[in-house]
């Protein structure tokens, strides 16, 4: 019998994955379905390389290739799906620690000070497997995109339906 290891499945890598999105944002909150985009990228920073994302970002996204892999074979929407109840579970102990307060309507508040520093250094170890050329893409380019319609960042990822979400994001 062989086992396989996948960090997408790892709720202790999820709540790394979250403690660096949450470090590297230049806001101090997100939505939560921009938190899930987001930690499936920093998982799978090959993704990135394949968005449709405007011209001027086309260098920059294309780094991502490098990342491409054999063994990363899989349909990302699936693999996303699956992966929402360890995102779920990940989201409710950083709540517990303290460094991500999920409100009412579904906005996530970012406490970068309260990050363990134990967090912290395994996020910016030298053998860390969490990409900050993703985390840094991420807060310069996907951050500001809007999160609904035809342009935004869940039709962009192909992670998640958007054609269903109300009339006014239609743009």
């Amino acid at each position: 019998m062989m086992l396989l290891y996948n960090k997408a499945f790892d709720p202790i890598h999820t709540l790394l994955r979250l403690a660096a999105i949450c470090d590297f944002s230049l806001s101090d909150e997100a939505e939560v379905e921009r938190l899930q985009i987001f930690n499936f990228l920093v998982a799978f920073p090959a993704h990135i390389a394949d968005m449709p994302l405007s011209r001027d970002v086309m260098q920059e996204k294309n780094k991502f290739r490098k990342y491409k892999s054999p063994y990363n074979n899989f349909e990302p929407y699936t693999l996303f799906n699956r992966m929402n109840p360890i995102f779920f579970a990940s989201l409710q102990m950083a709540e517990s620690i303290g460094f991500l307060h999920v409100d009412d309507s579904s906005v996530v508040k970012f406490s970068k000070s309260e990050i363990p520093e134990a967090l912290k250094k395994i996020v910016y170890g030298d053998n860390s497997s969490i990409s900050k050329e993703a985390l840094s893409f991420e807060a310069k380019y996907l951050a500001q995109m809007p999160i609904l319609g035809k342009s935004g960042l869940k039709a962009a990822s192909k992670l998640m339906d958007f054609n269903y979400d109300y009339p006014q994001a239609n743009n």
